[in-house]
């Protein structure tokens, strides 16, 4: 976020809605009633300034926009760091780390170890059909059975319950992995032998172990599993 103006994030945020309110919706219908009170330019210029309106303020949203979009990286950067400490277990050496969502950098794998490959989904599953997240969940559930290590393969969730209603339901194959980019590998490794997502996972039971951070972090259930509509995107 160095690039993002002059000014911290919180006084963007403190410009923003000192314009604007909160929800800034609600000012800037206000905005659009009193505007054609203003008959001249100089009466335009006065409103604007007298409202905070102006550049600043402009590049204090672009800023806050900036930021936000950042954030997926920092809940799956965070999730993970705070996972470690419950997750590893005494002589374990982290071997290598991803923790920006959607960036591999030079790790294979979330979490590589000397005893295991792990990948992490912080999500707070709403119950519909939510295809993207699936999607994305099979993607790595794919790419943990498909490695050649022998070490513990693991697939860390925030909610299992949604999670493995999918993985072991009838969702077809074609259709779960139309946009991953595997579907090709898929057929060229399997040809038709399993034409749902349950059919896969129930042939290779147990191979990625499947585990609940909620139920392994203290504190966790807390933020994930939380009755709440303004909830995390999947990660």
């Amino acid at each position: 976020m160095g690039a993002m103006g002059n000014g911290s994030l919180s006084s963007d945020i403190a410009a923003y809605t000192q314009a604007l309110g909160r929800p800034p919706t609600e000012g800037i219908r206000k905005i659009e009633l009193q505007l054609p009170r203003l008959a001249t330019r100089t009466a335009l210029d006065s409103y604007l300034f007298d409202n905070r309106l102006s550049l600043a303020t402009l590049r204090s949203a672009v800023n806050i926009k900036s930021a936000i979009g950042q954030i997926d990286v920092v809940i799956h950067a965070l999730g993970i760091l705070t996972s470690l400490p419950h997750v590893l277990v005494k002589g374990e050496k982290v071997l290598s780390t991803s923790l920006g969502a959607g960036n591999r950098g030079f790790a294979d794998f979330d979490l590589e170890t000397n005893l295991r490959v792990a990948e992490f989904k912080f999500i707070r599953w709403r119950g519909g059909p939510e295809p993207v997240r699936k999607q994305q969940l099979l993607k790595d559930y794919l790419k943990l059975l498909w490695d050649p290590t022998p070490r513990m393969k693991q697939l860390y969730l925030t909610d299992t319950t949604h999670a493995t209603a999918f993985l072991r339901g009838r969702t077809s194959m074609q259709s779960a992995l139309r946009k991953s980019g595997l579907l090709e590998n898929f057929r060229n490794k399997y040809g038709e032998q399993f034409q749902t997502v349950g059919q896969l996972f129930t042939f290779h039971a147990g191979e990625v172990e499947i585990l609940d951070l909620c139920a392994i972090v203290p504190g966790m259930s807390a933020i994930f599993l939380a009755d709440d509509a303004a909830a995390p995107e999947e990660q």
